[in-house]
C-alpha cells in the first residue's frame, strides 16, 4: 500500500529487483493505485515532469525564417509570418524555466553572470560524472574479456567492487 513517498521508493526497489525496466515497473505500480496512492504517487512524480517541461524551449518549428517579402528596391524584409515566429521563439528562449545559481528557478532572460558560470560548472560537473561512468563501464567491459564470463554478476566480488568504488569503498 502506498501512503508516502518512502512507501513509494520502498514498492519501487521491491520491484526493480524482479524486473529492471522502468516502464514495466511504473505499469505495476499504476495497475495497483488507489486514489490516496495516486496521489502521492502524482506529488512525487509531477514536479520533476513539471521541470522538464519548463525547462524545454517551446520554439515553433516554421521550417525556415528566410524574409519573404521583396522590396521595390530589391532589399528583402521579413513577412509578418516570419516576423511574428522569430518572436515567438525568442519569447520561448527567454522564457525557458532553468536552476541557476543558489538552486533558485529562473526564466532563461532573467538569468545573470552568476547563473549563468553555475550553468556551466553544473554541466562541466555532471559530463565529467558521465565520462567516468562510461569509464568504469569499459572497464567492466574488460573484465568480462579477461574473466571469460558472460554477464557481470559472474565476475569476482572483488572484481566488481574494484571497478565501482561507489558501492564497495
Amino acid at each position: 500500500m502506498i501512503e508516502t513517498p518512502d512507501d513509494l521508493r520502498h514498492v519501487i526497489r521491491e520491484l526493480g529487483t524482479v524486473d529492471p525496466d522502468p516502464g514495466r515497473v511504473a505499469e505495476e505500480i499504476l495497475d495497483q493505485l488507489d486514489d490516496k496512492a495516486a496521489h502521492v504517487v502524482a506529488g512525487v512524480t509531477l514536479r520533476d515532469y513539471v521541470r522538464r517541461i519548463l525547462s524545454l524551449p517551446n520554439v515553433p518549428d516554421t521550417g525556415s525564417t528566410t524574409p519573404s517579402f521583396k522590396m521595390i528596391d530589391g532589399r528583402r524584409t521579413p513577412s509578418p509570418k516570419v516576423q511574428a515566429t522569430q518572436n515567438m521563439r525568442l519569447q520561448a528562449i527567454l522564457n525557458k524555466s532553468v536552476y541557476g545559481f543558489e538552486g533558485e528557478w529562473k526564466h532563461y532572460g532573467d538569468c545573470t553572470e552568476a547563473d549563468l558560470l553555475f550553468m556551466v560548472q553544473s554541466r562541466r560537473t555532471k559530463a565529467d560524472e558521465l565520462v567516468r561512468e562510461a569509464e568504469r563501464h569499459e572497464k567492466t567491459l574488460a573484465a568480462l574479456r579477461e574473466h571469460n564470463v558472460e554477464r557481470v554478476r559472474e565476475l569476482p566480488d572483488a572484481v566488481i567492487l574494484d571497478i565501482d568504488p561507489r558501492h564497495g569503498h
